[in-house]
């Protein structure tokens, strides 16, 4: 899948044997696009002398490249930055480009090593010798089950792009340390400093920063579930004790269907209930309630979540229900999205078996594919 939307791209080439990679002052910098001023739609003969500005957008051809990477071992760095402000950084420790009558071909990259999804394939020949645009990229990461078999193993963020995913490849933190790791992390918790009670178009897009409290987006959780299955797992602390429970099935449908949760399948873990009772259940937040019940769960519980798949009403009050007018109702056996040390009903809870572990301190939800 091609990335689409760069508006600012620059390719360094660095002598492995004398400089580190990150003297870029010392680079040979063979490429730079960040504003359109330069016309790139050039023929063969334009590609092979160079055009443009050193000092602004130009290519510094591809003859030059040749004569540059068959002297030398070099290492390839590419920036990206999209539209939306997300960039790519890529590395590649062998890069050669061979002669003319071999048409240019990219003969060897070497290891690929970053925190994106973007990659570039060995023997890659122009595909139009009289236009031809060497920047042609390929996204490869779908989910952390994919950085983790490519052999990245530590905990952190990393660009994936799913299977029929037309947008710019996007952040997640993988967790890689945690019950054999290539968890893909789409909710944390930590300390209240990201406000949860968000509308539709926020939980759709997703809000917050991935290494520190987030939503990852239920467009994105769509467009991964649906490549396969996948297992969910929720760690939280309560009482400064840790717990987690797993379900077998994670699915969510299109936004069409509300982003409706499948069945979960067989729980497993230490405490909590987080996805009991939901099945094929709509996703709802406070302006679209989806929950089918009398009352407006997610505007009670405060949060966005997979509202009304258990219901019941009281005439007491306990942390996990919420009042409106004198009865006291509740919605879900879990509420992680709820408020940070919030109110009775509002706040983060998980049920287990008769008793409720409210006001947790700590949540984060993950997938991983299991086939």
């Amino acid at each position: 899948m091609a990335l689409g939307g760069q508006i600012h791209i620059v390719l360094f080439l660095v002598g492995v044997c004398s400089i580190f990679l990150d003297d870029i002052s010392a680079a040979e910098v063979v490429l730079r696009r960040f504003d359109g001023s330069v016309y790139f739609d050039r023929n063969w003969g334009e590609y092979k002398q160079g055009f443009g500005f050193l000092s602004t957008e130009f290519w510094l051809g591809n003859d030059k490249l040749s004569y540059l990477t068959n002297q030398a071992v070099y290492e390839l760095r590419i920036e990206v930055t999209f539209e939306n402000g997300t960039s790519c950084d890529l590395q590649y420790n062998a890069f050669r480009i061979s002669d003319e009558w071999s048409g240019y071909t990219m003969s060897s990259v070497g290891t690929y090593k970053s925190d994106a999804a973007c990659r570039w394939k060995e023997e890659s020949e122009c595909d139009n010798p009289e236009e031809c645009n060497p920047m042609e990229v390929s996204t490869n990461y779908t989910d952390c089950n994919d950085v983790y078999d490519a052999g990245e193993t530590q905990d952190g963020v990393y660009y994936i792009s799913p299977e029929g995913w037309d947008g710019p490849p996007f952040k997640v933190f993988c967790n890689m340390s945690i019950d054999e790791g290539s968890w893909t992390v789409f909710q944390r918790r930590v300390d209240g400093s990201t406000n949860f009670y968000r509308n539709w178009t926020e939980y759709r897009n997703g809000f917050g920063d991935v290494q520190h409290e987030f939503w990852l987006g239920n467009e994105k959780l769509h467009y991964i579930t649906e490549q396969a299955t996948y297992e969910y797992r929720i760690d939280y602390v309560y009482s400064s004790s840790s717990y987690h429970n797993k379900y077998t099935n994670f699915h969510v449908d299109d936004e069409t269907n509300n982003y409706r949760l499948a069945n979960p399948g067989t729980r497993t873990g230490t405490r909590g209930y987080s996805l009991h009772n939901i099945n094929n259940t709509p996703f709802s937040t406070h302006d679209e309630d989806n929950d089918g019940r009398s009352y407006d769960c997610a505007e009670g519980h405060r949060s966005g979540w997979w509202h009304g798949a258990y219901f019941y009403t009281y005439s007491y009050s306990y942390c996990y229900y919420f009042q409106s007018g004198s009865t006291y109702v509740y919605c879900s056996y879990a509420n992680p999205n709820g408020d940070y040390n919030g109110g009775n009903g509002e706040n983060i809870y998980d049920y287990y078996y008769y008793y409720y572990d409210c006001d947790q301190i700590y949540t984060e939800l993950k997938i991983r594919r299991t086939s």
